[in-house]
């Protein structure tokens, strides 16, 4: 036994460090996002700026509206909506066809339900001309993709349906993730 010991040794002592670098590898990248998206928020006090890829962003308001008639929303839903204030910093970033500006949207209650944005809401939630995506992105009256100009400032809104009895506490959140995992979720009080 001692020879094969001697012999093996090297091999004993690497295979559990191997095997324990290896599985903790994998779990350290599971809580860290080994995707391309974050899965850890970072907060972000009330009326902090935080930058968002090519812009900086801050949440101006959150509201949560009651349906006006029954037909517009899912059964005892509310619209929630989060509207953000925006800057600028990088325009060819922020326009880039190669390299598309996306982020996600989510609004999460204190109880720590969780729901996607929606695309589409409008009067009497969310005025017409009121961009609903990060990059400020509204179109011109010849349905052309008009952009906010560099350092310009433009305010934006994410809607949510919520189901009513859930509607208490709700933070916005919103991940930017072309080039690094950023998971941000701002703080309504």
């Amino acid at each position: 036994m001692r020879q094969w010991f001697r012999r093996f040794r090297v091999y004993v002592i690497l295979a559990p460090l191997t095997l324990a670098l290896g599985f903790g590898y994998n779990g350290y990248d599971a809580w860290v996002g080994n995707d391309g998206v974050a899965h850890r928020a970072e907060d972000v006090p009330k009326g902090e700026w935080v930058t968002l890829g090519p812009t900086t962003v801050r949440l101006v308001s959150m509201t949560v509206k009651q349906s006006t008639s029954d037909s517009e929303l899912p059964k005892n839903s509310v619209v929630a909506i989060a509207r953000f204030r925006a800057k600028v910093d990088d325009v060819k970033k922020l326009t880039s066809q190669k390299k598309i500006f996306g982020c996600d949207s989510t609004v999460e209650s204190g109880e720590g339900w969780v729901w996607e944005s929606t695309y589409g809401i409008r009067e009497p939630y969310v005025a017409e001309a009121v961009s609903q995506t990060c990059s400020g992105r509204t179109m011109t009256k010849d349905f052309k993709d008009k952009f906010p100009k560099q350092g310009e400032t433009f305010e934006y809104v994410h809607a949510y349906y919520v189901p009513k009895e859930r509607a208490k506490e709700l933070r916005p959140t919103l991940a930017w993730y072309p080039d690094f995992p950023r998971y941000y979720r701002f703080a309504v009080r």
